[in-house]
C-alpha cells in the first residue's frame, strides 16, 4: 500500500521538469487561495480482525453513504508544479443497510473527518487553458466515529470516540483557466487515514474496548483557485 503511494508521488515529481519547460514565460505564477467542495462518494471505517470477533457486533467495515466534503487552503504555483496547504472536512452518515446486514441487527451513526494536508500537484500542460493534473499529499486527520450496531436484547457494539492519525491521498483531475488569476479545477481524490485508535463498548453487560481502525474515502471535488 505504502509502496504504491510513494511510487505515485515520485512519478508525479519526475514530471515537474518537463511541465516547467513546457510553460510559456508569460504564464502567471505565485501565491493563490483555493476553496473546494464536493461529494463524498464513499467512506468507510475499517477494523482489525480482533475487533470484529465475538462479543463484538461490528463487521470489518462500517460503510458510509454518500456525503459531502470541502476544504480551504493556500498554495504557490512554481510553474508546472504547485504546492498547497489545506484544511478540510468531510461527513458521511452510516449506511444502515450494509452495516446492519442481518435482520436481527440494527445500525446507525456517522463518520466525520477533519484534516490538515500538504499537497503537491503537477500541471501536465501548464501553458494551456485546459490542463490535466495529478497530485499527492500527506498530513494528519482526526476521525470522529459515532457508530452503533445492536443485536436485539443481547447488546451490541458502540464506537463513539475521536482520534488523530496519519493521512495520505492521491488526486487527479482537469483544470480550466478562466483568467490570469482564476482557475477552476474538477477532480477525484482517494484518501486514507491510518493509526486511528478509538474507545468503544461491546456486549451486555457493557465492556470497554479500544478499536484499532483505519479510514478511507473517495471524493469528487470542484474548486476555485484565485491568484494574488
Amino acid at each position: 500500500m505504502y509502496r504504491n503511494f510513494i511510487a505515485f508521488f515520485l512519478a508525479a515529481g519526475a514530471l515537474v521538469p518537463s511541465a516547467a519547460i513546457a510553460q510559456d514565460e508569460g504564464e502567471s505564477r505565485g501565491p493563490y487561495a483555493v476553496v473546494r467542495a464536493g461529494l463524498g462518494i464513499d467512506a468507510d471505517l475499517r477494523l482489525k480482525a480482533a475487533d470484529v470477533a465475538a462479543p463484538s457486533a461490528f463487521r470489518e467495515s462500517a460503510d458510509g453513504k454518500k456525503g459531502w466534503t470541502g476544504e480551504v487552503g493556500l498554495g504557490y504555483d512554481l510553474g508546472g508544479f504547485r504546492v498547497e496547504a489545506t484544511a478540510g472536512y468531510a461527513r458521511n452518515v452510516l449506511n444502515r443497510k450494509t452495516t446492519a446486514q442481518q435482520a436481527s441487527f440494527d445500525a446507525g451513526g456517522r463518520l466525520s473527518k477533519l484534516d490538515f494536508m500538504l499537497n503537491g500537484y503537477v500541471d501536465l500542460i501548464p501553458s494551456s487553458k485546459i490542463s490535466p493534473y495529478i497530485g499527492a499529499g500527506i498530513g494528519v486527520a482526526r476521525i470522529t466515529s459515532k457508530l452503533e450496531r445492536t443485536a436485539g436484547l443481547v447488546g451490541g457494539t458502540r464506537l463513539n470516540d475521536k482520534d488523530w492519525g496519519f493521512s495520505y491521498q492521491g488526486n487527479a483531475g482537469i483544470a480550466f483557466k478562466l483568467s490570469d488569476k482564476a482557475t477552476v479545477d474538477v477532480g477525484i481524490r482517494h484518501q486514507r487515514v491510518t493509526g486511528v485508535n478509538l474507545d468503544g463498548q461491546i456486549g451486555s453487560p457493557v465492556t470497554a474496548r479500544k478499536f484499532n481502525t483505519s479510514y478511507r474515502s473517495t471524493s469528487a471535488l470542484i474548486g476555485l483557485r484565485f491568484g494574488f
